[in-house]
């Protein structure tokens, strides 16, 4: 049997993501996700993500992601910061933010592996409103993505400046640990 393989997607990552996501919910009119190519039938809802880790046991504590309008910005990502280091924390952003070019639209889910630093300082020591100069603050953390064995654990220094990284961002949600 031949993995079908397409963009540099790790096949093991391919068909673990495409089982879960075809054993979601129907997205009508989109049919199941039988090829990587088929990118309208990979859209994964932020319910569907809900639902799995609760599938798991997992709890969901905050989820501020819109499936509508890309309303995320400093207000959201500080929400998440008090779930850092307790929850799993998984955002929804551009897959641009790792240094493609194009739209900024919510198409991708990425996993929060370290707390996020703002101009060297935990974001968590940030109120919402007195929030730094987002033009020049620079943002430090690591997330994990999928789909390309070359981005295992990203370190995220591709946007020098907050406001860029926030241009990608489309909100999170945090999930207790799984018993």
């Amino acid at each position: 049997m031949t993995v079908p393989q397409a963009a540099g997607i790790n096949a093991v990552d391919w068909i673990s993501m495409a089982s879960l996501r075809n054993d979601s919910p129907s997205l009508i009119p989109f049919s199941s996700y039988d090829h990587p190519s088929a990118m309208g039938s990979a859209i994964t809802r932020p319910a569907y993500l809900k639902s799995w880790f609760n599938a798991v046991g997992s709890t969901t504590l905050l989820d501020n992601t819109n499936e509508i309008f890309p309303m995320a910005d400093w207000k959201e990502l500080l929400e998440l910061a008090p779930y850092q280091s307790s929850a799993w924390v998984v955002m929804l952003v551009s897959a641009s933010m790792f240094g493609g070019t194009g739209s900024t639209y919510k198409n991708h889910w990425v996993v929060l592996n370290d707390p996020i630093m703002v101009n060297g300082k935990p974001i968590s020591s940030y109120k919402a409103d007195k929030k730094p100069d987002l033009a020049t603050a620079s943002i430090d953390t690591k997330i994990f993505t999928w789909g390309n064995s070359n981005r295992e654990l990203a370190k995220v220094r591709a946007f020098q400046h907050l406001s860029h990284f926030l241009k990608c961002f489309h909100g999170g949600i945090a999930f207790s640990s799984i018993p």
